[in-house]
């Protein structure tokens, strides 16, 4: 009678096993190797764009065409610009298919979209009416006060159009309104990235300023004069 050593069978390495192992161990090297080599494209860092130099440098000169009589001149500043929370975001957000909210591929704004917008519409402020006298940063001790509010802000880039709704009011120290209005606005866009977005949005900016600084304008004369 022939008998089996069981302990020396369980022992004994099967045929094959070795060489699938070694198989399996490859493949997971490799996709190690893969996923290091494949590392995710870098993101894009956008910022709205600031005026040309040569713009700044006009509106800061004295005597411009849009220049108010001295003694009106009192100094206006502006506030940071609100805007809804869907722009509180890194993400650089358009308006995609059936209204919903959509997000350009690896691209992030570089600063807070708000502080952008501020810096951008004070430039173009200035630019439109120097002779406000216009301070230089936020500042309560101003003694009028720009508080602008983007409402609605919609670009549609398939639909190649951008919409918008701004509140603004003109207060004084005492934070009594001396001037108000609320602007709408719709226009063509050509827009297909990122980059292409902040920069239309500056351009949106520089219209935006054009519309308000001569009511901002006057109603700044009407507060200096006792109205």
């Amino acid at each position: 009678m022939q008998t089996h050593d069981l302990t020396h069978e369980a022992l004994r390495p099967q045929r094959g096993g070795g060489a699938a192992l070694l198989t399996l161990c490859g493949i997971a090297l490799a996709a190690a190797l893969s996923g290091c080599a494949s590392s995710p494209p870098a993101r894009t860092q956008v910022i709205i764009p600031s005026l040309p130099p040569l713009v700044a440098t006009t509106a800061s000169a004295p005597g411009g065409a849009n220049a108010a009589p001295a003694s009106a001149v009192t100094g206006v500043v502006l506030g940071i610009v609100g805007v809804p929370e869907y722009w509180q975001q890194r993400t650089v957000r358009y308006q995609g298919h059936d209204a919903v909210l959509a997000a350009w591929p690896n691209a992030v704004w570089a600063e807070r979209v708000e502080v952008g917008m501020t810096r951008r519409l004070s430039q173009a402020l200035r630019a439109q009416v120097p002779a406000l006298g216009w301070w230089q940063a936020d500042d309560l001790r101003a003694p009028l006060r720009l508080l602008v509010d983007v409402e609605q802000l919609d670009i549609d880039p398939q639909a190649g159009v951008l919409r918008s709704r701004v509140t603004w009011r003109l207060l004084d120290r005492q934070a009594q309104v001396k001037g108000r209005d609320t602007v709408n606005s719709q226009q063509p866009v050509a827009v297909h990235n990122a980059s292409e977005q902040a920069e239309v949005m500056g351009q949106w900016l520089d219209g935006l300023a054009a519309q308000i600084a001569p009511q901002v304008q006057r109603a700044q004369q009407a507060s200096a004069g006792g109205g």
